[in-house]
């Protein structure tokens, strides 16, 4: 986490704050509207499908999310905003949601998972700020190695979740090929649940939502299931992960039906 959060500079984001109104309903959408919609379909034909949507939709979008924004011609700006926020906001969303949602039928605790995510989010987030602020001419011969780091421990934890369910995905090699086509199913809810959230916004806002909403931050939620959820919770968001980066030629087709701007637009068009 510490390497991904020195990609982002809260200094370039606090003019973004004075418009308010798309970025507080994009990120209420995106971090408790959706999770809840998507878990509610979901609960009556397979639980732990279920709970996986709900886990993986309330996930704040990653980091790279915003490069991937800026590869596809959207608005950047919107995208780094929702990133910082929802990484600030997840430690309480997460939590709320499984208490609201799950309530009895799944015993989870709460406070443990509440103090989790601030250790894995709230401590890299402050010490990446302070490193940029007070160390940057140390950190900035090693930057071109952060991607190098950012996958290797991606792997890392990849491999955790796999090996947890090896002896499962063994036996049930075929079976496995059908929840991959359910969260392959989720990834494209994911794009059309972004494409309507701003139905009314410009082409550059819809593929700022669309990426941050469809490109979040996996490795996060593969960490929370490790610890507080069953195996197959786990299996089912480790797949995710790899949809994550199989699905980005299908997204890059998707924005091909969007009138790319020829700038970076303001969070609030006018």
């Amino acid at each position: 986490m510490f390497v991904n959060f020195l990609k982002i500079d809260v200094r370039d984001l606090v003019g973004n704050l004075k418009k308010p109104g798309l970025m507080l309903w994009l990120l209420g959408a995106q971090m408790l509207l959706v999770p809840t919609l998507l878990y509610v379909i979901a609960l009556p034909f397979n639980h732990e499908v279920a709970v996986a949507f709900l886990l993986i939709a309330a996930l704040p979008p990653g980091v790279a999310s915003a490069a991937l924004v800026d590869l596809f011609k959207g608005n950047v700006s919107l995208a780094l905003v929702l990133t910082m926020l929802g990484h600030v906001v997840v430690p309480f969303t997460i939590p709320l949601l499984l208490w609201v949602l799950l309530g009895n039928s799944v015993m989870l605790p709460l406070l443990d998972i509440f103090k989790m995510l601030l250790m894995v989010i709230m401590i890299p987030l402050v010490l990446a700020y302070l490193t940029r602020r007070y160390a940057n001419k140390i950190i900035s011969p090693l930057k071109p190695y952060f991607p190098l780091l950012v996958v290797g421990s991606l792997f890392m934890v990849v491999l955790v979740a796999v090996s947890l369910n090896a002896s499962y995905v063994r036996s049930n090699v075929i079976g496995l090929l059908g929840y991959f086509m359910v969260f392959v199913g989720l990834s494209l809810s994911f794009h059309a649940l972004g494409w309507l959230m701003t139905w009314k916004q410009s082409g550059a806002t819809k593929i700022a939502a669309v990426v941050t909403l469809n490109y979040n931050n996996i490795a996060l939620g593969i960490l929370l299931a490790v610890q507080f959820f069953s195996p197959t919770v786990v299996l089912y968001t480790t797949i995710y992960e790899i949809i994550w980066n199989l699905l980005l030629p299908v997204s890059k087709t998707v924005f091909k039906l969007t009138k790319r701007p020829a700038a970076v637009e303001q969070i609030i068009p006018k």
